[in-house]
């Protein structure tokens, strides 16, 4: 897999938001995604505390890999009653199962290494949050949904 930069990245991810729209047929839901993160705001504030990611992150990639279950791993959406099976397998290293989603929040931001050089811009955003998913779609031809 071809490494990424964010330079190579930047001007396509400033378009992308530039020609965003949401779908007629999807914008009750888009607004109950948003009205259940911004119920769940202080979790993930706690969370950005303790991590300097922004809560927004936080709350975007547990959209998209734990459905915004709060019984997930942020790492990949496995159950906490366990270590997580899924790529990364065996997180959190530290601890007993079952773990709490700000325990395994925090270590899926460390392990992916979320809040190094974060660039607080849109394309810097984009790029972390993409990175937390792998760059592996691009060599498909297809925008991640991060």
């Amino acid at each position: 897999m071809a490494k990424h930069a964010l330079e190579e990245l930047r001007s396509e991810y400033n378009r992308l938001l530039q020609t965003c729209e949401i779908r007629a047929d999807k914008l009750t839901e888009v607004q109950d995604i948003c009205d259940t993160i911004l119920a769940n705001k202080p979790r993930y504030e706690a969370i950005a505390t303790a991590t300097s990611v922004p809560w927004f992150m936080v709350a975007a990639i547990h959209s998209l890999e734990g459905s915004l279950n709060f019984k997930t791993h942020l790492h990949n959406g496995d159950p906490l009653t366990a270590r997580t099976v899924n790529e990364p397998a065996g997180r959190p290293k530290n601890g007993s199962p079952p773990f709490t989603f700000e325990e395994s929040a925090i270590d899926a931001l460390a392990f992916d290494k979320v809040a190094v050089n974060l660039e607080p811009t849109f394309a810097g955003i984009c790029f972390k949050l993409e990175g937390f998913n792998g760059f592996g779609s691009r060599a498909k031809g297809i925008h991640t949904p991060y």
